[in-house]
């Protein structure tokens, strides 16, 4: 018993180390972030655009690190978002960053929430959220600007807990009865012989 109690928290282990790695890295077209891989969770940086940057084209770019869940999942994640692209006078919000949900494989929208505030430079906090068997979630970091170098979001402590149903009080009541009726059918075994 003690080994396989043993080795169930190896898996475990294993399981929360892994969490990070289990996500892919994709980005928009022209994008130049990137990430880094950190021994409790991951920075992903957005784009820097240098000196190159032209502010009549308009565009922005994002990295996206993202993966396809098969169950229903709860995740929490301790996150920090830092910025020194900070120019209030040309647009309030220069490098947004924070999560999105995806429908079945990345192949419709579902929304997007930014983990900085308006004009934050700095901010940090806790975050939980529930993703829907076969939908996609993940972190991303945009560049509207990134002239004076792109936004950074680090996530640690990267909880993942699959959502198990609670059953109804009809299906509990029949499973007690099922094991109830199993009891009876153990015993009558041990007075027979």
């Amino acid at each position: 018993m003690k080994k396989i109690i043993a080795a169930a928290c190896i898996a475990l282990a294993g399981m929360v180390s892994g969490q990070a790695s289990a996500y892919t890295l994709t980005q928009t077209e022209g994008s130049n972030g990137s990430l880094q891989i950190l021994a409790e969770g991951f920075t992903l940086f957005g784009t820097d655009f240098g000196d190159n940057y032209d502010a009549t084209n308009g565009n922005s770019f994002s990295s996206f690190y993202t993966q396809t869940f098969a169950v229903d999942t709860l995740i929490s994640f301790n996150w920090s978002y830092a910025s020194s692209d900070f120019n209030q006078s040309f647009l309030p919000d220069q490098d947004p960053a924070g999560y999105t949900k995806w429908s079945a494989s990345e192949t419709a929208f579902i929304g997007t929430t930014n983990l900085n505030g308006i004009n934050d430079a700095i901010a940090s906090g806790t975050t939980t959220v529930q993703v829907n068997a076969g939908q996609s979630f993940g972190w991303f970091v945009s560049s509207v600007d990134g002239l004076n170098g792109g936004a950074s979001l680090t996530v640690t402590q990267l909880v993942e807990t699959p959502v198990v149903a609670v059953p109804e009080p009809a299906g509990l009541a029949l499973m007690l009865a099922g094991l109830g009726v199993l009891g009876l059918s153990k015993r009558s075994r041990k007075q027979v012989k």
